[in-house]
Parts: C-alpha cells; sequence; structure tokens
C-alpha cells in the first residue's frame, strides 16, 4: 500500500508575507517568490516544504533558493525533491503534487522569521492562440496561473505582479487586480487558506520565438594527450505560432526588411562556451553549416548560429555543435587519492533563453 508523506508544522509555520513576480516578457517564463514565515507554534520546526501541482512541475527546469533570519545574511538552500506520490496536509490527502523541503541550519524556535526567496524557470507554459497564423501576422500566447501561491500554510499576506511583454493583449483575469501599462498587479490577499487556488488567464501579444530543446546528447571524451573533447546532439523545435499557407523564402524577408511581420521565426541562436575552447564546429543533417560567427571575450567564448532555414511554430531542426579545451582548465588530480582524475564541466546547455526537456 502507498503510504502518503505527512507534512509537519504546516499549522505551526504561517507565511506572513509572499510577494511574487511572474515574467512572461522572454522564451522562458520566470517566477520569482519572497516569503517572509514565522514559527506561530510552542515548538521548534524543523522542515520547509514548496509545493507545485504535477503538470506544473513537469515545465519546471530550474529552480533556486536563498534565505536566512534575515535579509542581510542570505545563504544558498539546498532543496531537496521529495519522491512521494502521496501527500497528507491538515487530514486531506493531494494526489497530484510534487513537494521539495529544506531543513534550516538549526531548528526554527517558536516565534522566529525566516526570510526565503526562490527563483523558478519554466518551459512550454505558454501555448499559441490562434496556433497558426499568417506571416504579417502577430503572435498571440495564452499562459495560465495559479493567483496564490501554492502552499501547505497559511498566508497572512500575498501581492503578484505579472509582467507582459507589450500593452497589447487580448484578455486577461479580472480578480482584485488592476493594470498599468504591461504589469498587472492582484492583491494584497489576507487571510488566505493552505492550499488555495484561483485560475488567472492571460492572452497576449508576443512575437519572440518560442524555442525548445526537446533532447540534448552530450559525448565528453577526455584524451590522454590533454584535449577535452565536446560534441552535443541537438533536437530544436519551435513550440509557437505555426506558419498558415506556404513558406516562401523571398516573402519571408520581404516582411523582415519592412518589419511587416515574421519576427516570431527563429533566425538564430546565442551559445556562451568557457573563454578557453578552440576548434568550433556547427553541423546538421546535411553538413557543415557556415552561417555562424564566434568571438572571444576576457571571460567567455561566444557563437553565433544561424539554421539553415528560418523556423516556425511545430518546425523542427536537428544540428550538432563541437568544440575542444585543454585538460588543464577541466581537469585535475582527486585530493584525496591522486591517482584518480575530477573532470569539472558544466552540465547544461549553452544556449542563451531556451529550455532543454531531455538533457
Amino acid at each position: 500500500a502507498t503510504h502518503a508523506l505527512v507534512l509537519r508544522d504546516t499549522n505551526e509555520i504561517v507565511n506572513l508575507n509572499t510577494e511574487r513576480v511572474i515574467n512572461l516578457n522572454t522564451t522562458l517564463i520566470s517566477h520569482e517568490t519572497d516569503v517572509e514565515f514565522v514559527n506561530n507554534g510552542v515548538k521548534p520546526a524543523a522542515k520547509y516544504y514548496i509545493l507545485f501541482t504535477n503538470d506544473v512541475h513537469g515545465q519546471l527546469s530550474h529552480i533556486n533558493a536563498v534565505g536566512g533570519r534575515n535579509t542581510t545574511a542570505m545563504d544558498k538552500i539546498d532543496l531537496k525533491l521529495l519522491r512521494e506520490k502521496e501527500y497528507k496536509i491538515n487530514n486531506d490527502i493531494w494526489t497530484n503534487l510534487t513537494g521539495y523541503q529544506f531543513a534550516f541550519e538549526t531548528p526554527l524556535q517558536p516565534d522566529e522569521h525566516f526570510h526565503l526567496k526562490f527563483e523558478e524557470i519554466f518551459v512550454e507554459r505558454v501555448k499559441p492562440l490562434p496556433k497558426s497564423i499568417a506571416m504579417k501576422s502577430d503572435q498571440f500566447l495564452v499562459y495560465e496561473e495559479n493567483a496564490f501561491f501554492l502552499t501547505p500554510y497559511t498566508t497572512e499576506s500575498q501581492t503578484l505582479r505579472v509582467l507582459l511583454p507589450t500593452k497589447n493583449y487580448e484578455s486577461v483575469t479580472k480578480f482584485n487586480s488592476t493594470v498599468l501599462g504591461e504589469t498587472v498587479k492582484y492583491g494584497p490577499f489576507t487571510k488566505i487558506s493552505p492550499m488555495s487556488e484561483k485560475s488567472l488567464k492571460f492572452h497576449y501579444e508576443n512575437n519572440s520565438p518560442l524555442p525548445v530543446i526537446r533532447e540534448v546528447t552530450r559525448t565528453i571524451e577526455v584524451s590522454h594527450w590533454g584535449n577535452i573533447a565536446f560534441h552535443d546532439d541537438y533536437q530544436l523545435v519551435h513550440s509557437g505560432a505555426a506558419l498558415k499557407g506556404e513558406f516562401s523564402r523571398a516573402s519571408y524577408s520581404d516582411n523582415l526588411q519592412y518589419w511587416q511581420g515574421g519576427n516570431w521565426a527563429i533566425r538564430n541562436l546565442h551559445a556562451r562556451l568557457p573563454q578557453q575552447v578552440w576548434g568550433l564546429h556547427y553541423r546538421d543533417v546535411l553538413g557543415n553549416v557556415s552561417h555562424s560567427n564566434a568571438r572571444r571575450d576576457y571571460d567567455l567564448a561566444y557563437m553565433e548560429i544561424q539554421p539553415r532555414f528560418p523556423l516556425f511554430g511545430g518546425w523542427k531542426y536537428e544540428f550538432s555543435l563541437a568544440y575542444n579545451m585543454h585538460t588543464k582548465y577541466q581537469l585535475s588530480y582527486d585530493k584525496r587519492d591522486t591517482s584518480h582524475y575530477v573532470l569539472n564541466t558544466t552540465f547544461g546547455i549553452p544556449f542563451e533563453d531556451i529550455g532543454a526537456q531531455d538533457l
């Protein structure tokens, strides 16, 4: 039988003030949450929980948190992913949740306050509507969100700000809200019960391309002769609006020249690589691709690559990126056993503002 994880201290801890900011300006959706909470119980509290619905967690690409007992001394927090399928919160069983927890370095004493800030990055949280558009049309996206911070604790006060890319939108949910330019403000909400939900929907213009890397396969070859070779195979897809009708490169070029549309197509990708890389190669299934350029800065190497053709919604592109580095920059002796080496390299993709589903 499956046993539910009992979330303890949920009656003792109270979120005094929660401020949330959701940024819809970029291709990746970012959330910033600032929570001040207090141990309102009579005994020390050991842990704090952060929860997501399973659907939302499936689109989570990155989460990072800092915290402390005062805002001037906040340290990085190690969030532990919980593997349980069921959660017991205030005598209710929840089966559609994914949770994280962190333990206080020292238990949070009664009446003691704690400040928590965390950032979340999501991929494919938006959908195009309409799903296909003409070359000269604007791309509109739909984003849905809970008005409340999903939490097993009572929240005394909460505000939410949603940042839109433009003032041009079809609709936004009105719910104790005000619109100021590109910003929609909600709240303040008070005395919010644990696990409260209220759906918000935003239908807005965003002509930015929506690249998503479905899969990355990375091969790292460490040579005995002082070289580390990196080879990445990418499966890229545009998750935005599809192009209605046939594609004409001449028409596309004319539209770009006169700013008449087609701006939501993926035309190039920008990568940031270690400054010491050499021997860069950019290829696709047809062979070497000449549409690329690279430059070296004092701390990074930058590379811009262009697909053989612009990508519209639903279009896919498979390519590879390869480069080399000297072993002295990322390979060192294991201090505990000098007969072993340690490879210290970045586990992630080098492209800006793009999420990867499977690496």
